[in-house]
């Protein structure tokens, strides 16, 4: 655990409080498990967007976001506000289509994005029930042995179940009533498996392999299975059913994937999974049933189901749900076990292909003296930093797939050359001081080296034989080009793993 001290901004007063956080292993950048805190970087108002991903989005990169829904953007923190306000409980239904304010070129422009509609973190399944209940991390209590836990919902007793008898929600990232929308591609990778097997954003995957309408969840399970034979794939596009295409997922950065960037289809109000106890399977909803109609109102997409849902139960009003196939379902009153608002979130910025850039604050140092102070504080943190990551790889706390050689360096030289000399600089800056580093290492062959040497020959009073000298120095220089052809193959294997 580590001690840290924190700032709030609230209402233009800043208020200052101090805690611990611990680590947690996870994925890093390339891949390999590594430490940490979890606690991701500042965001700005600036959009980024993904590179060589196709998807249909109206942003370009470094369009700024000026405003959400008529509410002026000061920071990107004020999103996750106006988010919450839209799910609150005096709020109207929400709207399908969000309208946000961009500046591109000095110019203002407003352009639309759907809202995405998704089951909250916090929120969780119990299996046997089919119930849903919104839950924080901090409200539940486990037992020693982490096989159960205890949480009290609103308005109801205390509930002990064990943690296998519970599913996140937001599994399959969207569930109403246990019906899951059907799996659509928002993106596809350049040159990837979809991208020459000529998929398109805006496919519906009717199935693929032997699975009919799969979920997000499978679609990546499957390509698991298909990666050594390939599998067939089922599309339907503009409404129309295109022929069988033949696809072979591909190893990437890792793992199996086919390039596309899937998520559930908010669009239509077909049902593409429907979940064991749930509400929507006792009353007999099936997998590819269309809803037509909630109380008598005609919905076209999941946003206006929820709507509708949201209504009746503040009314305390019976649902009854009109299939497609002219089917009606009589549901009764729906209880906030079976449908809570609270278990639901919203993003009014959020879809595939873009995102807000890393928060950057401008440090400007005026005159040399400031400039050099700096400089060498800079250069003091590179240095620790270095030998607190040699430290780890020896302990085996951070994986040698982390450690980048000449190949790895060149290609961040070129990425970060692309964004500008200020960070090019930069970076040169952390390689130089990295390079001191490793020449200062009490290792043969290296400045550290000979350093070791002399201080044996100012303490024994005379110098290290030639001969042990000479073997050392061959030993070192063996050590050094095994490492360099070994970190140069994993700077090549992780740029393979990086194409298609």
């Amino acid at each position: 655990t580590y001690p840290i001290k924190i700032c709030r901004i609230i209402e233009g007063k800043k208020y200052y409080a101090t805690g611990i956080l611990s680590v947690k292993e996870g994925p890093g950048p390339t891949g390999s498990p590594v430490w940490q805190f979890g606690v991701a970087q500042a965001q700005s108002l600036i959009i980024g967007i993904t590179p060589d991903l196709d998807a249909d989005y109206p942003f370009k990169d470094k369009d700024v976001l000026v405003k959400i829904l008529g509410h002026e953007l000061e920071k990107s923190w004020d999103i996750a506000s106006i988010e919450k306000d839209l799910l609150d409980a005096d709020a109207p239904a929400l709207p399908y289509n969000v309208e946000i304010t961009i500046k591109r070129d000095s110019k203002e422009q407003v352009v639309w994005i759907q809202l995405v509609l998704v089951n909250h973190s916090h929120a969780i399944i119990l299996n046997k029930t089919g119930q849903m209940f919104k839950v924080k991390p901090s409200d539940r209590k486990e037992d020693d042995d982490k096989k159960t836990i205890t949480f009290t919902p609103s308005d109801l007793s205390q509930i002990t179940v064990k943690n296998t008898d519970i599913t996140r929600a937001n599994k399959r990232i969207l569930d109403i009533l246990g019906m899951t929308p059907r799996t659509v591609i928002r993106g596809v990778m350049k040159d990837s498996p979809a991208d020459k097997a000529g998929l398109k954003p805006g496919d519906i995957i009717l199935s693929y392999a032997d699975t009919s309408l799969p979920t997000v969840r499978e679609v990546n399970e499957i390509n698991k299975e298909a990666a050594e034979d390939g599998a067939e794939i089922l599309i339907s596009r503009d409404g129309k059913m295109l022929g069988v295409i033949n696809i072979q997922p591909k190893k990437h950065k890792k793992q199996i994937l086919l390039g596309i960037n899937p998520s559930v289809e908010f669009e239509h109000t077909t049902v593409g999974f429907v979940r064991k106890n749930s509400l929507a399977e006792k009353n007999d909803i099936k997998k590819g049933d269309s809803i037509e109609s909630v109380n008598g109102q005609k919905v076209s997409t999941w946003i206006e189901i929820f709507n509708q849902l949201r209504a009746a139960q503040k009314a305390d009003k019976p649902v009854t749900i009109k299939l497609v196939a002219g089917k009606t379902i009589e549901m009764g009153k729906i209880g906030v076990s079976e449908f809570d608002p609270e278990c639901y979130s919203v993003s009014a910025f959020g879809g595939s292909g873009y995102g807000l850039k890393v928060l950057k604050t401008d440090l400007i140092k005026r005159g040399p003296i400031d400039a050099i102070g700096w400089g060498v504080g800079e250069v003091m943190f590179v240095v620790g930093s270095s030998y607190q990551t040699l430290r780890s790889l020896l302990f085996g706390d951070v994986s040698p797939d982390n450690i980048m050689g000449p190949v790895g360096m060149g290609s961040a030289a070129v990425t970060l050359s692309r964004r500008g000399p200020v960070e090019f600089m930069y970076f040169m800056a952390i390689i130089s001081a990295s390079l001191a580093v490793i020449n200062f290492l009490p290792f043969p062959v290296v400045d550290g080296g000979h350093a070791v040497f002399l201080l044996i020959e100012k303490v024994m009073g005379k110098p290290v034989p030639i001969r042990i000298q000479n073997i050392s120095q061959l030993i070192g220089i063996a050590a050094l080009l095994l490492a360099f052809v070994l970190i140069t193959w994993n700077d090549i294997a992780r740029l393979i793993r990086g194409m298609w």
